[in-house]
């Protein structure tokens, strides 16, 4: 194992990094692994160590952990606590046709998928729908996938983090997009935008706009060779994923009652100490056992999340 304060925060996740600073400032001592996640082995003042998996803190059970990664067993126990969901199923042949006929526009996506990875939306016919199963199998370690209703709410995904079963945070993830010059087109932009100060995803505070995932929307849209005008703002990607070159802006003071108590309560429902949730409107969409929990916004507000997790453990 590594001494963690003498890893390169080059090398680590924005999160990691945020925790490799927030335990120095608070005088903690810790180890570190790298493997599938970034492994953090935290040691408290009074010597007691806590397990860190990207974000998921040993409290996290293996139980608890597997349901989160699978969207289909979540979807089901959040649907028996009474949760707005979109109409989801196991993508068969028989599934896809009942939910394109009663809601006419569907999406495929792997059951234990992540990051955005293999999603298709927008699907209309039961052969593009059958073609996008294939293509989630692909990004699907159990080589499951689901269908699910396609929602219209006009508005961006919210992302909310909860900690120790209480609401920290709300951020709405705003998809990538680019802005006109009055010169450029479209996908001309997303080159020069991807040139300057973004990097790879999770690495910086801006990641690279995703070519294939962009080429895919302005495919859907047909504004690859559109010239915005200055100063106007375009969107390039489908998915609010900041992962994916998109951006957030913090609606914690403005986030409803009623909806930090929901959050709170599939925190609970889920048995997950740390979660991030997202919503999109008054639905759920889906949960991350191990969230991002350092977000690029001005000031502490970035690390926020971070020394929520570190409370926590501190008190643990």
């Amino acid at each position: 194992m590594e001494d963690f304060f003498k890893v390169n925060p080059d090398n680590l996740t924005m999160s990691t990094k945020s925790l490799q600073k927030i335990l120095k400032e608070r005088g903690w001592t810790a180890d570190f692994l790298r493997g599938t996640h970034q492994y953090v082995f935290a040691k408290r003042k009074d010597g007691k160590v806590f397990k860190i998996a990207g974000t998921a803190p040993e409290m996290t059970s293996l139980f608890a952990g597997r349901i989160a990664d699978d969207k289909l067993v979540t979807y089901e126990l959040l649907k028996n606590a009474g949760v707005k969901q979109a109409e989801s199923a196991v993508a068969t042949a028989a599934s896809i046709s009942y939910l394109l006929e009663k809601y006419g526009k569907i999406v495929v996506k792997p059951i234990d998928g992540a990051h955005g990875n293999g999603i298709t939306t927008n699907l209309t016919d039961f052969e593009s729908a059958m073609a996008a199963v294939e293509t989630a199998k692909k990004f699907s370690p159990s080589g499951m996938m689901m269908a699910q209703e396609q929602l219209d709410f006009t508005g961006f995904e919210t992302r909310v983090i909860c900690i120790n079963y209480e609401f920290v945070e709300a951020l709405s993830r705003i998809p990538a997009h680019v802005t006109g010059d009055g010169e450029h087109t479209v996908s001309e932009l997303i080159d020069l935008e991807n040139n300057t100060i973004r990097t790879e995803a999770y690495k910086s505070n801006l990641a690279f706009i995703y070519r294939d995932y962009a080429e895919k929307y302005m495919e859907e849209v047909g504004n690859r060779d559109y010239v915005p005008q200055k100063s106007e703002k375009v969107q390039v990607i489908k998915m609010c994923n900041i992962g994916r070159g998109g951006t957030v802006e913090d609606e914690t003071d403005t986030f409803p009652l009623e909806k930090k108590a929901l959050a709170e309560k599939i925190a609970k429902t889920l048995d997950l100490p740390v979660v991030g949730i997202d919503f999109f409107g008054d639905y759920v969409l889906e949960v991350n056992a191990s969230p991002s929990l350092y977000y690029p916004l001005d000031g502490p507000r970035a690390d926020f999340g971070v020394e929520k997790l570190v409370d926590f453990l501190e008190q643990a």
